[in-house]
């Protein structure tokens, strides 16, 4: 027995040897690439590191600091990686313009802010003299306003005194056993006999309401009607015959002109 197990552990040494030598073997094995070409004797590639000259390398550094600035920091990505929309892309003579006035603006960045504090100076102005403006316009709309609001307290002054010494002539004609010309009262602004006169003379109150301007247009109505006219005017009036038919002829227009107002009411 001791025998047969002294073989087996030497052919078992054995076998963990060869394996041993297979695997050095197989490491030592691997593959040379064939080159395209031989190299000449005497040839020296060229120096790919040659200096710029300072203005080239300055300009350089300056153009992708303002491309890293401008587009994100990393010149290459930004260039050629991060996706812009078609309508969005500049073309090479749109960024050679945006590279050169960024450079200017580096350049020239103490009269670009003193040009700009000018500017907002004169902004400020501007706005100032526009707010002046408009201080002065709504000054003068006050005053206007003012100004119509006197005219108004005095035509309604007037259209009062007006309105009472209509009242008063006609009251004064009712006592009068002869009635002449100039004793007969007209309802008209003014001296002009016209549609527009009667209806100023109805309408210049504005504090009236439309109810009691209907009921002012109504009495003036039945005191120009012609039959009442004939009977209470001019059964005392004493005067020429042209002066009776001038005065029929006025009767009538304004006995037409309020029933044309009393329509538009």
């Amino acid at each position: 027995m001791p025998k047969l197990r002294y073989k087996k552990e030497k052919k078992r040494h054995h076998d963990h040897d060869k394996s041993k030598k297979k695997k050095h073997k197989k490491r030592g094995d691997y593959h040379v690439p064939q080159t395209a070409y031989e190299p000449e004797e005497g040839w020296v590639p060229p120096n790919a590191h040659d200096p710029w000259d300072e203005e080239e390398d300055e300009w350089r550094a300056k153009m992708f600091d303002a491309m890293g600035e401008d587009e994100g920091g990393d010149g290459y990505f930004s260039r050629y990686e991060y996706y812009q929309p078609q309508e969005q892309r500049m073309s090479d003579e749109e960024y050679r313009q945006h590279i050169v006035r960024g450079m200017y603006e580096r350049k020239h960045a103490a009269e670009i802010e003193a040009e700009r504090i000018w500017k907002a100076e004169q902004e400020k102005k501007r706005r100032e003299r526009e707010e002046a403006r408009r201080k002065v316009m709504e000054e003068e709309a006050e005053r206007r306003r003012i100004e119509e609001m006197y005219r108004q307290i005095e035509r309604e002054r007037r259209y009062q005194t007006t309105i009472e010494d209509y009242d008063k002539k006609w009251k004064d004609l009712e006592e009068m056993s002869e009635i002449k010309r100039k004793d007969i009262p007209w309802p008209v602004q003014g001296k002009n006999f016209s549609f527009d006169s009667v209806r100023s003379f109805f309408m210049n109150n504005s504090k009236e309401s439309v109810s009691d301007l209907k009921k002012r247009v109504r009495q003036e109505q039945r005191r120009y009607h012609p039959d009442k006219f004939m009977t209470r005017v001019m059964s005392r009036f004493k005067g020429s015959e042209d002066d009776k038919q001038q005065i029929m002829t006025r009767m009538n227009e304004i006995a037409g002109w309020l029933n044309e107002l009393w329509q538009k009411l």
